[in-house]
């Protein structure tokens, strides 16, 4: 079965309550600059995982995701799931 995979800016809770605020798939993005960004070669495609994002991303992910971004507040990660093929389904695998 062939996949495709969606991307998001995962938000989490800093302190007692870890939980998740909200998720902002991205759309509209260049690849080599996730790659530059997270230290990833030209043959590797981020196909999986999950990269924490650091204050210095901050300009890039506000502008793609159009919502400003609160680190003391918040910690933001770049999730990449697969998404198999099937109609119907709505299921991400992390």
């Amino acid at each position: 079965m062939s996949r495709s995979f969606v991307r998001l800016v995962t938000q989490f809770r800093r302190g007692g309550d870890e939980g998740l605020v909200a998720e902002y798939e991205l759309r509209s993005f260049r690849l080599a600059d996730l790659r530059a960004m997270f230290d990833y070669g030209d043959d590797e495609n981020l196909v999986g995982g999950c990269y924490p994002i650091e204050r210095i991303h901050r300009a890039y992910f506000e502008r793609v995701i159009g919502q400003r971004m609160d680190f003391r507040r918040y910690a933001y990660f770049l999730e990449v799931c697969a998404l198999p093929r099937r109609s119907g389904s709505d299921a991400l695998t992390r």
